[in-house]
């Protein structure tokens, strides 16, 4: 795991907090096997609520090839 992010619901309380930008950022979940997987959602947002995230990539090791997707398809 690297410095990424996964929960900003201790933000809520900060009453000056008027907007947040948060820039994209890698969430590493460990190693996949099969044809299909499924992973948990690791990010909390603001509200205390799972964020819904836009996109998600899968790296092969030996390879270092990566591929990115849209999860909203």
């Amino acid at each position: 795991m690297g410095n990424e992010i996964t929960d900003f619901s201790p933000l809520q309380g900060l009453t000056k907090l008027d907007n947040l930008l948060a820039d994209l950022q890698v969430v590493e979940v460990g190693s996949l096997q099969g044809p299909i997987v499924e992973v948990e959602n690791l990010v909390t947002g603001l509200d205390g609520n799972k964020v819904i995230p836009n996109l998600a990539g899968a790296r092969n090791n030996k390879t270092m090839k990566e591929i990115v997707f849209d999860v909203n398809v």
